[in-house]
């Protein structure tokens, strides 16, 4: 590996903690996040491997020239291996998200039923119907 290619994965691995930190961040903004220390880091985690996809596919394109990959005769072109790794990290960032899902609907649900108590007898009163 060239001294290129690694200063390449370093700034990419860089602008990926750094940009999914603001993205993490935006999306406990706009939803709060009920589901603990676990829930945020699956969510940063995810963030983290959604805002870095296109960085990497323009850095292996442009920097890194990925070689063809051979599995015994079959020679599989870079343009394949580009497409699976974008297709590994949108699964994995899926898989995360699950988890986080997971983890964070029993937490609204319950926040959604203590908001949430109905029309009482004290605002039929103060209704001014």
């Amino acid at each position: 590996m060239d001294t290129t290619d690694v200063i390449a994965i370093l700034a990419l691995v860089v602008f990926g903690l750094v940009a999914g930190f603001f993205v993490a961040r935006h999306s406990k903004s706009r939803q709060q996040i009920l589901g603990g220390p676990v829930a945020r880091a699956l969510n940063y985690a995810a963030s983290t491997l959604l805002i870095s996809m296109a960085p990497t596919v323009l850095t292996m394109v442009i920097f890194i020239h990925p070689s063809p990959l051979y599995v015994g005769t079959i020679r599989i072109p870079p343009f394949v291996m580009l497409i699976g790794l974008v297709l590994g990290m949108m699964g994995s960032a899926l898989l995360l998200l699950m988890v986080y899902a997971l983890l964070e609907a029993p937490k609204h649900s319950a926040a959604s039923l203590d908001e949430d108590r109905g029309w009482t007898e004290q605002d039929a009163r103060s209704s001014g119907l």
